[in-house]
């Protein structure tokens, strides 16, 4: 662009770029890997590329979780109803004290689940960045499980209280929100600190994350027309994608300004 300094590669071979505009062109020491903060529906298809390259640690990592999340399930329900309406030989008479206490039980797994999704997405920043991923990054969150839980339970709730009211501030929300966990694991940031971040950051690009959410979701839901199967090998499109989107507004830390090479070039800007 008119008026840029010429770009200069850095001691990886990357070239860096200006923060707060775009930068490259048609320059040849561009990294097209780093982009300017923001949201690129192409990232879907580099997503695909990337889990192929570890395609079977994703299906393992997707597998496991669900199967994290039944296990999780099927004992928390079972005393839930245990509880409330109490065994064929003495049944008992639900009370609004009994049903709080099936409510709370029956949020335990969900978190548990929330936390391992987390996971999940923390696998889809470290492909993203062209770090080696592993089965055990699935468990990574569980060292923040309070404060991952939390995020969770008010994610829900805000989503759903901005549903009720119109349906927009939802949407804006379910976008602008999406990378909490994310903040808190990875940046060790606190509750607090991760919503403020998101809402300054993010702000009104919610919508336009909400509209990747929802076309990348639609990928990885394709999957369920192989017998369900195949969403063992879609999904982590999503969360690639969704990791790939999170390392443009949070690059690495101790390279801010310079990722590794993940083998795929985007389109040029």
């Amino acid at each position: 662009m008119a008026g840029q300094p010429p770009l200069q590669p850095d001691s990886s071979g990357f070239s860096n770029y200006p923060r707060n505009s775009y930068g490259g062109g048609g320059d040849p020491s561009y990294n097209p890997n780093q982009r300017p903060p923001g949201i690129y529906f192409d990232f879907i298809s580099i997503a695909w590329k990337l889990v192929q390259q570890n395609l079977g640690t994703w299906v393992i990592a997707v597998l496991l979780s669900y199967a994290i999340g039944y296990a999780a399930s099927v004992p928390f329900s079972l005393l839930a109803n245990l509880l409330v309406n109490g065994s064929l030989a003495s049944p008992r008479q639900p009370t609004l004290t009994l049903l709080g206490a099936q409510l709370a039980l029956s949020l335990i797994p969900s978190m548990a689940v929330q936390v391992v999704h987390t996971g999940l997405l923390y696998m889809g920043v470290k492909q993203a960045r062209g770090q080696v991923i592993e089965i055990g990054d699935l468990f990574f969150g569980f060292r923040r499980f309070g404060s991952l839980a939390i995020s969770a339970l008010l994610y829900s709730i805000c989503v759903t209280v901005g549903l009720c009211l119109l349906i927009i501030p939802g949407i804006l929300l379910a976008g602008m929100l999406v990378f909490v966990p994310l903040l808190i694991l990875e940046r060790n940031m606190t509750l607090q600190e991760a919503y403020n971040e998101c809402i300054s950051r993010i702000g009104t690009k919610g919508f336009s994350i909400f509209a990747l959410m929802f076309v990348a979701g639609l990928t990885a839901c394709l999957g369920l027309c192989l017998c369900g199967v195949g969403f063992l090998f879609t999904y982590p499109i999503y969360i690639v994608t969704m990791g790939l989107t999170y390392n443009t507004f949070y690059p690495p830390m101790d390279q801010p300004m310079a990722y590794a090479p993940i083998g795929i070039e985007p389109p040029r800007y």
